[in-house]
C-alpha cells in the first residue's frame, strides 16, 4: 500500500477512532478542570466555571461506513463530523483526493449522512472537502453546516479553501467558516523548493512497506527514530527546519499566520457578514503559544476597528449558534 491511500481503513479506522474516544474521555474524567461537552449550554458552563471543554470530533467521514455506527458515535458524544480529510471517504471526495473523476462529490450515501447527522444533531464539517461535496452537503443539509478550518480561495487560491459562492451558500444556511489552515503559497513555496514534501512521501511509502499493520504504521510515522532511520536507508538528507513552527512568530501553521487569517476573516465579514465567520487555527492546543496566538488575533481584530461584540461573535458566539442550530 501507499501511505498517501491512507493508514487506516474499514473496520481499523473505526477501532482507532474508538480508541481516540476513549482517550478523550479518560481524559477528561481524570481531570477536574476539564469538561466533556456535547451541547452548546455545556460550553458556557465549563467556561463559567474556569473549565476546560472538549466536544469530540472526527476529521474523517472513513469512520462512518453505516448509519448505525453514526447513531453509536453520537451516543458516545460526538458533536462533529468532517466529511473528507486529506483522503477521500468512500462516500464522500476530498479536495485532494478523489474516488471518481465522473462524480467528485457525495453518493446516495453521502447524502443519507448529512440528513442522519441533521437528525442527530452532529454537526457536518465540510474542511478538507472537494467543492463538489461542500455544495452537495449543504444543499442536502437541513441545519447549517461548518468548515472548521478554512480560509477564503479569493485571497489565496489554494484547493483548502472555499470560493466566494461557496462562503455565499453556507452562509445563507445559516453556517460558519472558521478561518485556519488557509495553505499561503508564500508560505509554503521555501519548503516545496527544498524538497521537503517528495522526502516526506518518500518516508511515509518506506515505512509502509515495513509496517503492513496499520497500527504500527501509524506509529512508525510519528517516531523520530523511525523517520531518521528512513532518511539513513534512503539515503535522503535531513528535513527541512522550516518544518518547524517556531513559537511568538506569528506562524500558526506553516501555511498561514496571523495577519493572513484576519485578511481572510475581513473578506468572509465584507461578504457575508460578521455572523458566518469564525477561528478555526488547526494546531496543538500543547504549544506554548496557544494563549499568545488568540491574543494577537483579539488585538489585531481590535486594531482593524472590530467592536467587541463582534470579536466575541468571531471567538466563539457565532459556533454556539450554530451548535445550538443543530441541536434543535
Amino acid at each position: 500500500m501507499s501511505w498517501l491511500e491512507g493508514v487506516f481503513t474499514g473496520a481499523d479506522a473505526v477501532k482507532r477512532f474508538l480508541w481516540e474516544v476513549d482517550a478523550v474521555q479518560e481524559t477528561a474524567a481524570a481531570h477536574p478542570n476539564v469538561g466533556l461537552a456535547v451541547t452548546a449550554d455545556d460550553l458556557e458552563r465549563f467556561r463559567a466555571e474556569g473549565k476546560l471543554s472538549l466536544m469530540l470530533g472526527v476529521d474523517s467521514g472513513i469512520v462512518v461506513e453505516d448509519l448505525a455506527t453514526l447513531r453509536v458515535y453520537r451516543r458516545l458524544g460526538l458533536r462533529r463530523l468532517e466529511l473528507a480529510h486529506a483522503f477521500p471517504a468512500s462516500w464522500a471526495d476530498s479536495c485532494s483526493g478523489i474516488l471518481d473523476d465522473d462524480d467528485l462529490g457525495l453518493n446516495d450515501f453521502g447524502l443519507e449522512v448529512v440528513r442522519e447527522c441533521n437528525r442527530l444533531g452532529i454537526l457536518v464539517d465540510l474542511s478538507h472537502s472537494s467543492d463538489q461535496t461542500m455544495q452537495e452537503a449543504i444543499e442536502a443539509s437541513e441545519k447549517p453546516v461548518i468548515a472548521s478550518h478554512s480560509g477564503a480561495r479569493a485571497l489565496v487560491d489554494a484547493v483548502r479553501n472555499l470560493s466566494d459562492d461557496l462562503i455565499q451558500a453556507l452562509a445563507r444556511k445559516g453556517g460558519l467558516i472558521a478561518v485556519g489552515a488557509y495553505y499561503d503559497p508564500e508560505h509554503l513555496e521555501a519548503i516545496r523548493t527544498v524538497g521537503t514534501w517528495t522526502t516526506q512521501a518518500r518516508i511515509g511509502n518506506f515505512l509502509a512497506k515495513q509496517y503492513p499493520d496499520p497500527f504500527r504504521l501509524a506509529a512508525a510515522i510519528r517516531d523520530p527514530a523511525e523517520k531518521q532511520n528512513a532518511l539513513e536507508v534512503l539515503g535522503l538528507p535531513p528535513l527541512s527546519p522550516l518544518l518547524t513552527v517556531k513559537p511568538y512568530s506569528g506562524l500558526i501553521t506553516h501555511g498561514s499566520n496571523v495577519e493572513g487569517t484576519l485578511d481572510h476573516i475581513d473578506h468572509i465579514v465584507k461578504l457575508v457578514g460578521i455572523d458566518h465567520v469564525g477561528i478555526g487555527t488547526d494546531i496543538d492546543m500543547r504549544r506554548e503559544d496557544y494563549t499568545w496566538l488568540y491574543r494577537q488575533f483579539a488585538g489585531g481584530l481590535l486594531e482593524r476597528g472590530y467592536s467587541v461584540e463582534e470579536i466575541a461573535k468571531i471567538l466563539g458566539r457565532n459556533f454556539l449558534r450554530v451548535l445550538r442550530a443543530n441541536e434543535g
